[in-house]
């Protein structure tokens, strides 16, 4: 029995021995090995975000369609006319496009002033980063020297920068002033030329000039002659005004600006009036063929004179916006230099402070917030980039949208439209129909035909063959009417096969998905992450390790859904934050 108990008593202390070792060895694990994340989270980074629209059709027989701009203008080009066999992608009409052409211009120049400043963050985050570890070692003499140095350096830079934006500033005011002189010049020389080609090269094909002027021989049909006396007695009237235009030389500048666009105008009508009278001459029914000879050879010489100063003022009109672009891009150039210049002064100056004065706990501290500051403004500029160029895409998108281009291969069957001619938007200018056999037909919900637009790559598989047999197709039109079905309000959307099969077949099913957008090289995150707070949206932020991990939440600007569930992130997260999707259970 005393054995007993002392056994009892030995295994009782070995036991509690073995416990509290358990306890101790648990506290040193968690002391070596801090818990995991109780979070799920992804890492936010660069993808090609596909946005894709997945709808199902019907096959039917090829039709044709009926095309219009979306948005009005002065038709500047016809690439295409009636009975014309054309192929998809082939532009049928242009619009006006110089205005959107300089936006373009100054939103792509707007970009490299952009990404000029990314560089110039990002070598602030450099810089930030090596002041702190340079803080944290200590400076010596010699350095100091060379960061004096660098100061004086970086303002001598600074004024020569600010002395570039004023000598750039006036040689793009001299420049631009040059050109609207040479205005005077073009309208001087249209006047000359429409003035020898009226009272000198056709003065012999008419008679009474000056009360009422008549034709000096008979014609064929008579009723042209009425036509073009008329014609002759309007002309001198527009001769006068091209005339008038030259008196003042004074004008300010957008005065001559005006001058330039009325002188085209009196151009054209005097051109017309010489055409109308080249036919007249051809239908002469008393002049020998050595005067009809004579007389169309002076029509033709006045005729080419009149259009060469017609394509001289159009061309001095395309220069002047020509110049502003330029001139606006050359002092954005040196303004972005004096900023540069500046940044670096102040970079400089930040340096040389730090280098004088002794580094201590408060400094290094200071450091560190300037170098997230700094890391801030990168990631902020990032965005701004990003933006730049999506103005740049969005321009780029209406200046395609002044070109009609068929949608397929086909014959045109109907154009309306005329040189020189204002359309409205939504009036159908020009039909073709389609050379090939099926198209297809589908009604795509209200909430995703905004995503789509004519001329989207599509892929679609036919329930006959499986979904092993895929086709290529295009979007060719979008019903801008609503169709209800089963109470949704739906758009019916038409495809076109990329090439003809013998398979197809007119009433089939088809399964399509539709390209609608894509975007590479763009931060993304999982949809699931983004949440609505307060009208904002908001993504979590995983900050920090082990013991010290903590929860951010940070105010984003998304951007494109994909199809697979990622959506862009234009501002807000940086590439490598990691982004919380859920929590653990």
């Amino acid at each position: 029995m005393e054995l007993f108990m002392k056994l009892s008593r030995k295994s009782i202390i070995i036991g509690g021995g073995a416990v509290a070792a358990v306890f101790i060895g648990y506290g040193l694990i968690q002391s070596f090995f801090p818990d995991k994340t109780k979070y799920d989270f992804v890492m936010a980074e660069r993808q090609t975000i596909i946005q894709e629209v997945s709808v199902t059709g019907r096959v039917k027989p090829a039709e044709s369609v009926d095309l219009a701009f979306e948005r009005s203008g002065r038709v500047t080009s016809v690439g295409a006319i009636v009975g014309d066999k054309v192929k998809t992608g082939q532009v049928l009409l242009i619009l006006d496009r110089r205005q959107l052409s300089a936006e373009v211009s100054r939103a792509a120049a707007n970009v490299e002033g952009t990404k000029a400043s990314l560089r110039q963050y990002e070598a602030a985050v450099i810089r930030e980063e090596a002041n702190l570890e340079e803080l944290k070692r200590g400076n010596r003499p010699e350095e100091i020297f060379l960061a004096e140095i660098k100061v004086s350096n970086a303002e001598r830079a600074l004024q020569d920068a600010r002395t570039n934006v004023d000598q750039t500033t006036n040689k793009v005011a001299i420049d631009l002033v040059n050109v609207y002189e040479g205005i005077k010049d073009v309208l001087r020389d249209a006047y000359t030329k429409a003035d020898d080609a009226i009272n000198r090269q056709i003065d012999a094909i008419f008679i009474n000039e000056t009360t009422s002027p008549q034709l000096s021989f008979n014609l064929i049909h008579p009723q042209l002659k009425t036509e073009v006396e008329w014609q002759r007695s309007l002309v001198y009237t527009e001769l006068e005004q091209l005339k008038s235009l030259l008196v003042s030389q004074s004008l300010s500048l957008s005065s001559l600006e005006d001058a330039l666009e009325s002188g085209s105008k009196h151009l054209l009508v005097i051109r017309d009036f010489l055409q109308k009278v080249n036919e007249v001459v051809k239908d002469a029914s008393d002049l020998s063929a050595a005067s009809v000879d004579s007389y169309r050879t002076s029509v033709t010489l006045g005729l080419s004179n009149v259009n060469t100063v017609l394509a001289t003022a159009n061309s001095h009109h395309q220069k002047l916006a020509t110049q502003r672009v330029i001139g606006q891009n050359n002092i954005t150039a040196a303004e972005a230099k004096v900023n540069d210049a500046k940044n670096i002064l102040e970079a400089a100056q930040a340096e040389l402070a730090l280098k004088r004065a002794p580094a201590g706990v408060e400094e290094i501290a200071a450091q560190n917030a300037v170098l997230k500051q700094a890391q801030a403004n990168l990631a902020s500029q990032q965005a701004r980039v990003r933006e730049a160029k999506a103005a740049v895409e969005s321009l780029q998108a209406q200046l395609a949208e002044n070109s009609l281009l068929a949608p397929f291969s086909g014959t045109v069957t109907r154009q309306e439209a005329k040189l020189g001619e204002i359309v409205s938007p939504g009036v159908v200018l020009v039909s073709i129909i389609s050379e090939a056999k099926y198209e297809i037909e589908a009604n795509v919900p209200e909430i995703d035909v905004s995503k789509i637009q004519v001329g989207n790559p599509a892929t679609t598989t036919l329930d006959a063959y499986g979904n092993d047999v895929i086709f290529s197709a295009s979007v060719i039109t979008i019903d801008p009417a609503e169709t209800i079905i089963e109470g949704v309000s739906t758009y019916k959307v038409k495809l076109q096969f990329g090439q003809d099969d013998e398979r197809i077949k007119s009433g089939m099913t088809a399964n399509i998905t539709i390209l609608a957008q894509k975007r590479a090289d763009v931060l993304a995150v999982p949809q699931r992450a983004v949440i609505d707070k307060d009208g904002k949206k908001i993504i979590r932020l995983l900050r920090g390790e082990g013991r010290q991990q903590k929860i951010e939440e940070v105010v984003v600007k998304v951007g494109l859904r994909g199809s697979d569930g990622n959506v862009e992130i234009i501002e807000g997260v940086s590439e490598g934050d990691r982004v919380v999707v859920g929590e653990k259970k």
